[in-house]
């Protein structure tokens, strides 16, 4: 039994990186038509920006803040994505859209 909690467990988390992992090489206009308004928004030095989504979460010792960042490129290119305090059986990760 253990052994498939395990697997069911790395397939959702597979899952889960490959649904954020998705949006790199879109666009920032797409990113936020489809996401909506960042929670925060940063310039970096090297002309890109780092959009950040904040969601609170409801866990077993209370709130905590669910943060899913995507990083673009001077072109306005989505380079790289990372997710911090989430939970990933719950967190909603919306999808790009699908190419023409």
């Amino acid at each position: 039994m253990r052994r498939l909690t395990l697997v069911v467990c790395l397939l959702v988390i597979g899952c889960y990186e490959r649904r954020m992992g998705a949006w790199l090489g879109h666009s920032y206009g797409e990113l936020i038509t489809t996401w909506g308004t960042p929670t925060t928004r940063h310039q970096r030095s090297d002309g890109g920006t780092v959009l950040t989504w904040e969601d609170a979460e409801l866990d077993q010792g209370g709130y905590q803040t669910c943060r899913r960042s995507f990083t673009t490129d001077r072109s306005g290119t989505i380079v790289r994505w990372a997710v911090a305090d989430c939970d990933w059986r719950t967190a909603h990760v919306p999808q790009p859209p699908r190419a023409r």
